[in-house]
């Protein structure tokens, strides 16, 4: 299967060098997005089945399955987000805070001082002089939006407010960092960016190589323009 980009493909190996490759390690990925770090491995893996099931290994490609196979993941993402899970949020590895030229151009740390701001005093903080695995949350939020959680969660809404006048954070809290393990606080739930997360993730499956559209915009993740 080949892409608009060079050296961006999926493969299936039955011979290499005059040697039958094993069964194994056919298939092959080079350069599409559906093998990157920045996407957690839930993903990846579902991502990659239906590359290898319905596309590569497959008699006759079926567009509309693939279609259906997109739209019952897109789903499943969405109800393991709104049950606390964080199976589908992007992980990253972030540098120490010295290791960086200008800290503040990195998303990750960012996401972690929102993190450290934002938490309660039962959540551990995360060390910014140290190399973290962190995974990160996508939220919606301003100073009108903050009102949702005014009367449920007073103390969070004072912080929320007091970020949101942040100097350096403040114009641009649109991400909040989680280490690994920690349960999402529930105040947070109503600012998850859940669409946001679900094109992020499904954006990166190669649609136009199967003659699927979507219509010259990534924020869209599919359609039902099909090319025959």
């Amino acid at each position: 299967m080949l892409t608009a980009n060079k050296k961006n493909y999926s493969s299936i190996t039955l011979v290499q060098e005059g040697n039958i490759v094993p069964e194994n390690s056919r298939f092959g990925i080079s350069g599409l997005p559906i093998n990157k770090s920045v996407l957690s491995e839930p993903v990846k893996e579902r991502l990659q089945r239906i590359l290898y099931e319905d596309l590569m290994n497959t008699p006759r490609i079926d567009q509309i399955k693939i279609l259906k196979e997109l739209a019952i993941f897109e789903k499943e993402i969405t109800e393991n987000i709104l049950s606390g899970k964080t199976d589908y949020y992007k992980p990253d590895n972030v540098g120490a805070l010295s290791s960086y030229t200008d800290p503040m151009r990195q998303n990750g740390i960012k996401a972690i001082m929102v993190y450290n701001f934002m938490r309660s005093e039962d959540m551990p903080a995360i060390n910014l002089e140290e190399r973290n695995k962190i995974i990160k949350i996508d939220i919606d939020v301003d100073k009108k939006k903050a009102e949702k959680i005014k009367d449920t969660y007073p103390e969070e809404y004072k912080k929320l407010i007091s970020l949101l006048s942040h100097p350096t954070l403040g114009k641009s809290v649109n991400t909040m960092a989680l280490p690994i393990g920690i349960k999402v606080p529930e105040w947070i739930m109503d600012f998850i960016d859940i669409q946001g997360i679900v094109s992020s993730n499904l954006r990166n499956f190669p649609l136009d190589s199967v003659g699927v559209s979507r219509l010259g915009n990534d924020s869209v993740n599919y359609s039902n323009i099909i090319k025959l």
